[in-house]
């Protein structure tokens, strides 16, 4: 762990560098007054500056901050646009989708559209499994729809998004809506891993 004198050096290379528009500095900075200083006013200034050069991670950062209201006032068409952009980026789409799935789902700046919702939160889900919140969403938004507009969506859909292949074996494995058929679940579930 680097020593205080360390840390203070580090933090002033970081300051230049980041004058200088080093979107790497600047998130470096976001960390140091995260845990460091414990400044979020400096931690969303900054965030706001690497959002402005492009950086999907700071749009992503900032979300929670304009939907809380918490040091900047809240403002939801921001939240939209946050999630949007970094979506578009096309970095991030783990995070993103999910972002922009509750955007859909719960009209943060947007109106409430669960087929959209489900559509970003599958993106989501198939691109890293760590988000079993984002399941959670994605029961909620396809609670909104009815059986034949989903499985519909879902049937369309599975050729271009994973996690729909896998939502698919799973309704095989359990009886759900299809008949139960093992050999066919797992036939969809390996078609899901193999395309990630």
């Amino acid at each position: 762990m680097p020593s205080n004198v360390d840390r203070a050096l580090i933090s002033e290379k970081a300051r230049a560098l980041a004058e200088s528009g080093d979107l790497d500095a600047i998130m470096l900075l976001v960390e140091y007054y995260e845990n460091e200083e414990k400044d979020l006013n400096k931690v969303v200034s900054l965030l706001q500056r690497a959002a402005e050069l492009g950086s999907s991670d700071a749009m992503l950062k900032l979300f929670p901050y304009y939907e809380d209201g918490n040091i900047v006032e809240a403002d939801h068409n921001m939240c939209y646009k946050l999630a949007s952009t970094a979506f578009e980026n096309g970095s991030l789409n783990d995070r993103a989708g999910f972002a922009l799935g509750r955007c859909y789902l719960d009209g943060i700046g947007t109106a409430v559209d669960p087929l959209k919702a489900i559509e970003y939160l599958s993106i989501s889900l198939s691109e890293h499994d760590a988000y079993e919140v984002a399941g959670l969403y994605y029961d909620k938004a396809k609670n909104m729809l009815d059986k034949q507009t989903y499985i519909s969506w879902l049937t369309k859909k599975s050729e271009e998004i994973p996690y729909c292949k896998y939502r698919i074996g799973k309704m095989y494995e359990e009886g759900d809506v299809f008949p139960e058929n093992k050999m066919t679940a797992v036939s969809f579930y390996l078609q899901a891993a193999e395309k990630g």
